[in-house]
């Protein structure tokens, strides 16, 4: 109705419907005549009294001619045998690699997916036949057909910057793609940075048989003031050591594994199988190159019968061959392609990055040796540009182009945080907290009874009433677990070996639980000094659940006040996550919003609703909310039965949507939540905001004292010259940064039916970053986004734990289980209760 109105409106020339910013109207009419919204295209900055100076990571790029010609071309690779087959990445670029040398000699750059970049059109077309050990593909190199299709140009980028309109991807993706291949001729790309090899005076040796390198990330990226720039970003991977056999990997790797002569222990299988998925080994016994990747350690030795040849795997490899098992009674390793190949017989890939962190130690020292600190973070980033220096100059000489040897500048806003609340109140809760204590009977009762003290103690002090229970059981199974729970009480199970997901998974028969590992009581007795900070926080996770009050802002109601002015009538907060596991499992959405009016409470104010999506056709995942009209019409009925009203206005926070989709994205869940207001009633039409909330960005910001670079205070906004050209945008540093250089928080305002401004957008999500129930100093995402992730990675954690044994072909075949079957499993029974705190 709403958009049947608004076409209406469109039409006869009358004025723009609510949602229109500067001018930009909100709708516009598709070419199957129904009017659709419009995101929001022009930026704004809020005015200010109190502006601070910053430095930037990025760097101005200009060209000569900014009309010159990049070419795009398609590529086309497949097996001759089985050509409906998807090729895997490293076939493609072993592919391209034997293309490139016999007929393209690196005039063409290519993004590892579907499309060629060059200066040239007149290459091809290319129609060759490859053979890559044993096996024959087909290549079809070929210009992009049209004109318009066929090439592009940094002109495009400059004229969509200054026009407002929708940034085309073409020529950011030709100029980062031709980039790549200048820079990593003489340098290591591992997904989007680069290692210059060798190593030698920048390797930190951490852990045995595993190196960390430094490299650098670098992407050509348009913005609002500065016109096209170059990133750069310092970037810390962790490698396999050297080149050596897959034996002396393991041992280096974990002195607790030993290989005997015998079959490996199954407990010691499933660890070693968890440290070596994903490393690429090359068997020594081929005649050729041959890169492998271990999927798993099989539970059987070299000496059983291999299913379709009759022969076991060490009479198969020796008659073949012609080499030799020395140890036949070892487990083999399983590959990606399903061969079993005995661990004696397979050597690393040299140079290869290295995925697996399980070791708590192994991960403080990671974060200890890549943690740049802000004094140091300048000069961290022009080594880094001396790393690939010889790959740019080659891209300036190929696009005739100079890139600024110093770093933007720009001035921010600080946001004053005593206008923004008053005070905050002492946590509260009408009813005693009943708690109900399970200790594994491997933890040792005078350890137990300290906790209970500790935990009566802090209670008291920050005036939370708590009674406590203590059991100590035999627990054998997760079935013990759940007979030693009461429905009464908020569980706390303690142990070391807690089956975390399996235990979480219980709460859908109503009980609610809260883990803590014995070493964690144990390292209390032993540092008083975090007594009172664990258990406060134990407490306040037990306050939350229990529908308690941690804290909550309070401001007086001026006339004027934009607070008083918005929050006159009901508002609904909503944030929203999806997660994904890219491998055929489906996706999971996470959708939050407040529960009573008063918004500014971090307590239990907050309903939820969980979705469990798969993916549409072939794609590996779905970023938009596919039943976002049914759950917003759920939260909807809650929120009114909760406060008796329905809100006037709804501002929706989504995280995790690139700019790539928003367009598709955030319109498609924009729609829906449209459709879930009228079919309540038809004239029901609340006026909505849409921002989008992103982390995942290489951005940064320094604030300058004198000669020392340092992080920016608390409430630094940035909102020009830097940010997103043609889109409402903004950076805001809401967090205290405690170690390294800051990551702000990157924030577009999409769609905006209040007509709100920037000055209650940069105050108001600030706003929102106090009010995280389990910290009282603002974090770096506003509360309900931050519990929309939470309640996606719960979500995650307890679908591995019921689904995670299962294959790539059971989520593909005709007997997964239905989607709503997930959500029950996954879903606690009470749907007030906060379980993702």
């Amino acid at each position: 109705r709403r958009r049947r109105r608004a076409q209406e409106a469109s039409s006869s020339g009358a004025p723009s419907p609510p949602g229109s910013t500067s001018g930009i109207s909100s709708v516009e009419t598709s070419s199957s005549g129904v009017a659709t919204p419009k995101l929001i295209r022009k930026n704004e900055a809020a005015k200010t009294t109190r502006s601070v100076s910053l430095v930037s990571n990025m760097s101005r790029i200009r060209f000569k001619d900014y009309n010159i010609k990049i070419y795009l071309y398609d590529i086309e690779m497949k097996s001759i045998l089985t050509p409906e087959k998807e090729l895997s990445r490293g076939e493609k670029l072993r592919i391209f690699e034997e293309i490139d040398s016999e007929y393209l000699n690196s005039k063409l750059a290519w993004d590892e997916k579907k499309i060629l970049y060059g200066l040239s059109n007149t290459i091809g077309p290319i129609d060759k036949d490859v053979t890559m050990g044993e096996k024959e593909y087909n290549v079809k190199i070929q210009l992009v057909d049209g004109p318009a299709k066929g090439e592009t140009s940094p002109e495009e980028l400059i004229r969509a910057i200054n026009k407002e309109e929708v940034l085309p991807q073409n020529p950011t993706n030709a100029l980062n793609v031709i980039l790549s291949h200048c820079i990593k001729r003489n340098a290591l790309k591992v997904k989007s940075a680069f290692y210059p090899t060798p190593q030698t005076d920048r390797v930190e040796i951490f852990h045995r048989g595993i190196q960390l390198w430094k490299g650098t990330r670098v992407r050509i990226t348009p913005t609002d003031g500065f016109g096209i720039t170059v990133r750069f970003i310092r970037k810390h991977q962790v490698f396999v050591k050297g080149d050596k056999s897959l034996r002396d990997f393991i041992e280096l790797l974990d002195d607790t594994i030993n290989l005997p002569d015998s079959p490996l222990e199954e407990s010691c299988r499933k660890k070693l199988a968890n440290l070596l998925k994903g490393v690429k080994v090359m068997p020594t016994y081929a005649s050729y190159k041959r890169k492998l990747t271990i999927s798993d350690v099989s539970v059987y030795d070299s000496n059983h019968l291999i299913s379709d040849k009759s022969k076991t795997v060490k009479s198969y490899l020796e008659e073949k061959y012609d080499t030799t098992v020395s140890n036949p009674n070892l487990n083999c390793i399983i590959m990606t392609n399903k061969n079993e190949i005995p661990i004696d017989l397979l050597k690393l890939v040299p140079n290869q990055p290295y995925y697996k962190n399980n070791d708590v130690n192994w991960q403080a020292e990671i974060l200890k040796n890549s943690c740049i600190e802000p004094e140091n973070f300048i000069r961290e980033i022009k080594d880094s540009k001396e790393d690939i220096k010889d790959g740019f100059e080659e891209f300036k000489n190929m696009l005739e182009a100079t890139i600024n040897s110093k770093f933007e500048s720009t001035t921010g806003n600080l946001l004053c945080r005593d206008s923004l609340c008053n005070g905050r109140e002492n946590c509260s809760n009408d009813r005693r907290i009943n708690i109900n204590i399970i200790a594994f009977n491997d933890c040792d009762s005078d350890d137990i009874n300290f906790f209970c003290r500790e935990l009566r103690n802090i209670a008291r002090k920050i005036k939370l009433e708590v009674y406590t229970e203590k059991r100590i059981c035999d627990v054998a199974s997760i079935d013990d677990i759940k007979r030693a729970l009461s429905k009464k009480h908020h569980n706390i199970i303690i142990g070391e070996d807690l089956k975390y997901g399996e235990i979480k998974l219980l709460e859908k028969y109503d009980y609610h639980t809260q883990c803590v590992k014995y070493s964690t009581v144990t390292n209390l007795r032993r540092n008083e000094k975090k007594i009172f900070n664990t258990m406060k926080n134990i407490l306040l996770k037990l306050n939350i659940k229990a529908g308690g009050t941690n804290w909550s802002i309070t401001f007086p109601d001026k006339e004027g006040d934009w607070r008083g002015t918005v929050f006159r009538d009901s508002v609904m907060i909503v944030g929203a996550d999806v997660t994904h596991f890219n491998d055929g499992r489906p996706s999971i959405a996470a959708v939050v919003c407040n529960r009573s009016k008063f918004v500014f409470t971090a307590g239990s104010s907050y309903n939820f609703k969980i979705a469990v999506q798969y993916p549409e056709g072939n794609k590996r995942s779905m970023e938009y909310i596919k039943d976002m009209q049914a759950i917003m019409t759920d939260l909807l009925r809650a929120f009114y039965s909760a406060t008796r009203e329905k809100p006037a206005k709804i501002i929706y926070y989504r995280d995790g949507v690139s700019m790539g989709q928003f367009e598709k994205t955030v319109l498609k869940e924009l729609e829906a939540i449209q459709d879930a207001c009228t079919s309540l009633e038809e004239i029901y039409e609340p006026k909505i905001s849409i921002v989008v909330c992103t982390k995942r960005h290489d951005q940064r910001f320094l604030r300058k004292d004198g000669n020392k670079f340092l992080n920016p205070d608390i409430g630094t906004v940035v909102s020009k010259n830097l940010v997103t050209p043609n889109y409402f945008n903004f950076f805001l540093f809401s967090q205290k940064i405690i170690k390294g250089t800051g990551v702000p928080c990157h924030y577009y305002v999409l769609y905006d039916d209040n007509k709100l401004g920037a000055y209650f957008w940069h105050n108001f999500t600030f706003l929102l970053c106090h009010l995280y129930a389990r910290c009282k100093m603002p974090v770096s995402y506003p509360a309900p986004v931050y519990y929309a992730h939470l309640a996606c990675y719960s979500s995650r954690t307890r679908f591995e734990a019921k689904y995670g044994r299962q294959n790539r072909n059971y989520w593909q075949g005709d007997n997964r289980p239905q989607e709503s079957q997930i959500e029950e499993e996954i879903t606690p029974k009470d749907k007030k209760y906060m379980f993702y705190i």
